[in-house]
């Protein structure tokens, strides 16, 4: 079902407007990360603005069952984009998140969340 649907709020932020207790902790039900592929890695800033800014709430019990999920964009699908993908479900359940994602039999996503392949920046 749409978000629309559910009668939800969402909120889009780019890591410099996040102010993480505020809208991670505090307002947030589900947390969605998502980032380019770098690499066959998530991008380096991303996971540099979880270390630096979810630190401080690593044992903050307002984590406990929060929902969440990840999405990616690479320039191949042999980029590293289910890689990245894993890798930011293992970043957000270090906080306890729990990790909801689409079923690959019946969903347009991947096992792992949403992805989109796009030309290579040098093309």
């Amino acid at each position: 079902r749409a978000v629309g649907a559910l009668h939800a709020e969402v909120r889009v932020r780019s890591l410099m407007n996040v102010d993480v207790e505020q809208d991670v902790i505090e307002w947030a039900d589900a947390v969605l990360l998502g980032a380019p592929v770098h690499y066959g890695n998530a991008a380096a800033a991303l996971l540099s603005w979880v270390e630096e800014g979810w630190a401080p709430f690593w044992q903050d019990e307002r984590l406990d069952g929060k929902l969440g999920g990840a999405f990616a964009t690479a320039g191949g699908m042999a980029q590293g984009l289910e890689h990245a993908l894993t890798s930011l479900h293992r970043t957000l359940e270090s906080f306890r998140v729990q990790i909801v994602a689409g079923s690959p039999t019946s969903s347009s996503f991947g096992s792992y969340g949403a992805v989109a392949v796009t030309a290579p920046p040098f093309a």
